[in-house]
């Protein structure tokens, strides 16, 4: 059985026949919420990745440095493996939000023809820029600075040590979960519910009342 199907436009339509009105309000409801969710995302991970190469910059520019090293050796790759998936992980949001604005706004697409008329896909003819696509850019040009970091750091030191191997099997094996399967959203799913049974206080009093009196 196949989790999912492709619609033609008229099974698509006749999912929404008579409420056409209420689901493109809140195609447009959802859309302005996901775009709102996709800047909060780009903060958060902003945010891990600026503290991260802070620290890294912090660590290699401090006249205690070569003293750091003697104590843990390692710091400066544990940086640089984090900021590898604080990047991956950024990409696969930017991704996944992507994903959903588009969804909501191919809703709006069809369902606006006979509500507001073609209102959203009336544009003006002047090319622009993405806003997404540049951030994307931005996001695997930071990655790629963490990998060059990460290249240059397996250079200079030909130390292995424990660390060093769990932060790289640690690292490679939380990007591949990220990028697959448990990173994806699912196709399909099964849910079962259940009902919890929910008294009035008063109704409990009252049987505790009527129990008593037959004692």
């Amino acid at each position: 059985m196949k989790s999912k199907r492709k619609l033609s436009r008229e099974e698509y339509l006749s999912l929404f026949k008579g409420r056409e009105r209420k689901a493109l309000a809140l195609a447009w409801r959802n859309r302005d919420f996901e775009i709102d969710l996709y800047w909060k995302r780009a903060t958060y991970f902003w945010t891990f990745i600026a503290a991260s190469f802070a620290g890294y910059v912090a660590l290699i520019s401090s006249e205690s440095f070569e003293l750091v090293r003697e104590k843990f050796p390692q710091v400066e790759y544990v940086i640089i493996c984090l900021g590898i998936v604080f990047s991956f992980a950024w990409l696969l949001v930017n991704l996944g939000s992507k994903k959903w604005q588009e969804n909501w706004e191919a809703h709006i697409e069809i369902l606006e023809d006979s509500i507001s008329g073609p209102l959203y896909k009336t544009v003006l003819f002047k090319d622009s820029y993405s806003v997404s696509k540049l951030n994307k850019i931005v996001n695997l040009f930071v990655l790629f600075i963490w990998l060059i970091l990460a290249v240059k750091y397996a250079k200079e030191n030909e130390m292995v040590d424990l660390i060093i191997i769990a932060s790289s099997i640690g690292t490679v094996i939380t990007v591949f979960t990220m990028f697959w399967p448990f990173g994806k959203t699912q196709s399909s799913k099964k849910v079962t519910f259940s009902v919890k049974n929910v008294y009035y206080d008063h109704e409990l009093n009252k049987q505790e009342v009527e129990e008593d009196e037959l004692v």
